[in-house]
């Protein structure tokens, strides 16, 4: 039963306690599971899920050149079709975490307050305290989408797989992402409140022309997108169809591109431009693989254990469906020589 001591309630980890938690892990486990995607959504929903994938998917890109040419029954030519392939791989991750109930208790005890909405203001102590356990990793796995790096003997989300970054890094080494290619961009110039228009122009107007008539976002940070606007505002300002500062989509674009900015690209090397259906991501959080089980491996804590399958690909490299923006600080000049010429 709870006792009170110095003004604050205090759980005593017995059996109905746990039983507690137990029971809520199991009847709310789809709920539980889903919730570090759902917290992850923010990025996500601009991108294509699998759902169920556990282990790799390959996705084929075919293409072919074959066309008419006047009658003549004797012209034959070859064949002429080339399919790449590219895998989208999840990587189980798990987690298993201790926490002492009592380190919640005094903080739920004003969760049930008339602003709070029905089914919340039913919700068990132990429900609320799981639910937020499990939303807390939907941050650190929106982070990993751009910037995770795989690595075997990790600890963190950003260790599970590989983000899109590093998944770039490797194409752009490997040569398979090149301005030869079409399908990279490197901007080595400092973005400036003064030229964000002109370049986020320059990538536009350089984009294939498949790729310019396609509906696409603009995967940049918060501050590109932010300049963008005061760029627009700047030089723009005698426009009659400027009436308003957020400006979403790029001029110049036909009205094809979004500025898509996201916090997790804060600070980031690379933009994305590039369909939706283009940024793939894999998840498997409702098999008989997954799970979430409470236990209690001592006598003052329990322990909440948890796994799950995740991973992030590109669908295609080709020009015609993405170019990534690989952005290269300026050189920094050099001091003058304060001794030069002095004998």
């Amino acid at each position: 039963m709870p006792t009170t001591t110095d003004n604050q309630t205090q759980i005593v980890i017995d059996d109905r306690t746990l039983e507690d938690y137990k029971k809520t892990a199991i009847k709310w486990q789809p709920v539980l599971q889903a919730l570090p995607i759902a917290q992850a959504e923010d990025v996500l929903k601009y991108m294509h899920g699998i759902k169920g994938l556990r282990g790799v998917m390959r996705f084929g890109e075919i293409s072919a050149k074959s066309q008419f040419g006047p009658y003549n029954p004797d012209r034959v030519v070859k064949s002429d079709v080339n399919i790449k392939h590219r895998d989208l791989e999840t990587f189980m991750g798990s987690v298993i975490e201790k926490f002492h109930p009592n380190d919640y208790a005094f903080w739920t005890m004003g969760y049930n307050s008339a602003t709070r909405g029905d089914a919340q203001k039913k919700a068990t102590t132990a429900l609320i305290v799981l639910k937020e356990i499990c939303k807390a990793r939907g941050e650190a796995l929106a982070y990993a989408i751009f910037n995770g790096v795989r690595k075997e003997d990790g600890d963190k989300t950003v260790d599970l797989f590989d983000g899109f970054h590093t998944i770039a890094d490797k194409e752009i080494e490997a040569g398979n992402l090149s301005a030869a290619k079409g399908n990279l961009y490197t901007l080595t110039e400092d973005v400036t409140n003064l030229n964000a228009v002109d370049i986020a122009k320059d990538i536009i107007f350089g984009l294939d022309p498949y790729l310019r008539r396609t509906p696409s976002l603009l995967f940049c940070s918060q501050d590109f997108a932010d300049k963008y606007n005061e760029a627009y505002l700047e030089t723009h300002t005698g426009l009659v169809y400027n009436t308003k500062y957020n400006q979403p989509v790029i001029e110049g674009s036909n009205g094809n591109v979004t500025l898509c900015p996201l916090a997790e690209l804060d600070g980031t090397t690379k933009f994305y431009l590039t369909p939706k259906e283009n940024m793939l991501w894999g998840t498997d959080n409702e098999s008989d693989k997954t799970q979430i089980v409470v236990d209690r491996f001592e006598s003052f804590r329990l322990t909440l254990s948890s796994t799950m399958f995740f991973g992030v690909q590109f669908h295609s490299l080709d020009k015609r469906r993405m170019k990534v923006i690989n952005i290269v600080p300026p050189a920094p000049s050099n001091p003058t020589d304060q001794n030069s010429g002095a004998q």
